[in-house]
């Protein structure tokens, strides 16, 4: 009878645990809601003083409340975007991976590699041997892991079409390039991954790329090098002799085209609704349809907090000019 009970209990409790979608858009929500609390918009008034006291900021008419406003606001686009990063790839890509195919967490974001940092050594006297740095991949699927057969084999033909959609991207290519349709690219650059035998796949996730950082798109192309060289010096689990396809997700289209291009070289580049369907080909789960039929919500929400934002900034005005008046009628 206690077992029973006991079961009873578990069934109940598992019963009462947020669904996956669930998760995802609380996740997303309180994103959105968190807008208006962004730190800075509570400097408002004293970037305002700054700004009307300062002689060059001043004379040029760049103290006006409106130049304010768009500052503090481009530090919030900022840190959105910071924020949107974590959360289309950890909240959201890692999460729906990590529960439809029931890859461990370990496995899941354990792959990575060592680099040496530039220019620096270790810190005691006449030590030269150089720092590393350590960056890790942000999601992997090893083909072994993956213990439901029926989902194994969806990542795998998965895996075998992305292969072969690139042989004919890269021979569509190659024809181009020899008719002069396309004399600026050059395809002998692009690795081409046909008849070559990959154990699973390496995953970079961006909600959308517009970093023009060399060094970021560099760290990049090293990770495909390390993902696709199975006896490669500096993986982090040097026991670890999978070759891995290297496929980024790249969910905007909103993006840096000439970064991307320089990535397709040895990456596996899915922007848009090609990202989409790459995840819901993988876990049945379709992030496009989820967002989708929630827009109005999460539109309804922004658009809310960017009220709330706008009346702060109106409200914080109008204080100072009160206080302006009042020390001008004092004279």
């Amino acid at each position: 009878m206690q077992t029973n009970l006991a079961e009873w209990i578990k069934v109940d409790t598992d019963d009462k645990k947020p669904s996956l979608e669930e998760r995802i858009k609380k996740e997303i929500i309180n994103l959105l809601e968190s807008l208006k609390d962004y730190k800075r918009l509570n400097e408002f008034d004293k970037e305002l003083r700054r700004h009307r006291e300062d002689v060059v900021f001043s004379s040029l008419g760049l103290d006006a409340p409106t130049i304010i406003e768009w500052r503090i606001m481009g530090g919030l686009v900022q840190s959105t975007t910071r924020k949107l990063g974590d959360l289309f790839e950890k909240k959201i890509t890692k999460e729906i991976i990590r529960e439809k195919l029931g890859i461990d967490e370990k496995i899941l974001t354990g792959f990575g590699y060592k680099k040496p940092e530039e220019g620096k050594t270790g810190n005691r006297k006449g030590d030269q041997k150089a720092k590393e740095h350590t960056r890790t991949l942000d999601i992997l699927i090893p083909l072994d892991s993956i213990k439901d057969p029926l989902k194994q084999e969806a990542v795998r033909r998965e895996l075998e079409r992305l292969i072969a959609k690139r042989h004919r991207d890269i021979n569509s290519l190659r024809e181009k390039q020899s008719t002069g349709r396309k004399k600026k690219t050059n395809a002998d650059k692009y690795i081409d991954y046909y008849n070559e035998k990959f154990d699973g796949i390496g995953i970079e996730v961006r909600y959308a790329y517009n970093i023009g950082d060399s060094k970021r798109k560099q760290a990049d192309l090293d990770m495909a090098g390390v993902l696709t060289d199975p006896h490669h010096p500096r993986r982090l689990n040097p026991k670890d002799e999978n070759r891995y396809l290297p496929v980024m997700l790249v969910y905007s289209t909103v993006n840096l085209s000439n970064h991307l291009s320089s990535l397709e070289q040895r990456w596996v580049v899915l922007q848009g609704k090609e990202a989409f369907e790459f995840l819901k080909n993988i876990t049945g789960f379709d992030l496009e349809g989820f967002l989708r039929n929630n827009r109005e919500e999460f539109k309804e929400i922004t658009e809310k907090s960017l009220r709330d934002i706008k009346r702060k900034f109106s409200s914080d005005q109008e204080t100072l000019d009160g206080q302006a008046d009042g020390a001008g009628a004092g004279i």
